[in-house]
C-alpha cells in the first residue's frame, strides 16, 4: 500500500511538472456551443508513461530550452526513488506529421525515435493512414479469435 501511494505522488509529481512546462494536448471540445478547454498533460497508467504536446512546436521550444530534458531527468529520478529502471528497449518517442529529432534520454540511457508503439494494447504509428492501419490489426485479431472459437467448437469444448 505504501508503494502505491508513493507511485501516486511521484506521478502527481510528474503531472504538476508537465502542466507547469506547458506540455498538454488539447482535446477541447464544444457543447452546445460554447468551448470547454481541457488539455491533458500525458497519459499516466501503472508505470507506462506518455508524454503529450499538442503540436512539435511546443516540443520543440522545450527541447531548445532544455526543459524536455528536465521533464525526462524528473521521470528517471522518480523511477529510481521508486526503484523503477526505465527500459531504453521498450522506450521510444514518437513525432507525428513531423520531422524525427534528436535522441533524448531517461536515466542515462538514449531513448530512440520510433514510428509506431503500443500502449494498452492499441498501436500508435506516424503514417498518414493510422486509423486504417488499426482496423487492420483489429481485423486480423478478430479472424484469429474466430478460428480458436471455432477450433474448439469442432473439439467439443463448450462455453458457459
Amino acid at each position: 500500500m505504501l508503494y502505491i501511494r508513493a507511485l501516486e505522488m511521484a506521478l502527481e509529481t510528474l503531472e504538476m511538472a508537465l502542466e507547469k512546462a506547458g506540455i498538454c494536448f488539447d482535446i477541447s471540445v464544444k457543447r452546445s456551443g460554447i468551448d470547454h478547454e481541457q488539455r491533458i498533460p500525458g497519459l499516466m497508467y501503472a508505470d507506462h508513461i506518455v508524454i503529450t504536446a499538442n503540436n512539435s512546436g511546443e516540443l520543440q521550444k522545450l527541447h531548445n530550452s532544455g526543459e524536455l530534458q528536465k521533464l525526462l531527468q524528473l521521470c528517471g529520478e522518480i523511477g529510481e526513488e521508486l526503484k523503477l529502471e526505465f527500459s531504453h528497449e521498450k522506450s521510444g518517442y514518437m513525432a507525428f506529421n513531423d520531422r524525427q529529432g534528436e535522441p533524448l534520454t531517461i536515466q542515462n540511457k538514449q531513448i530512440e525515435s520510433v514510428c509506431k508503439y503500443k500502449y494498452l494494447g492499441v498501436w500508435f504509428n506516424t503514417g498518414h493512414h493510422y486509423l486504417k492501419k488499426q482496423e487492420e490489426i483489429l481485423m486480423q485479431k478478430a479472424r484469429r479469435n474466430s478460428a480458436v472459437i471455432k477450433k474448439q467448437g469442432v473439439m467439443g469444448v463448450q462455453y458457459v
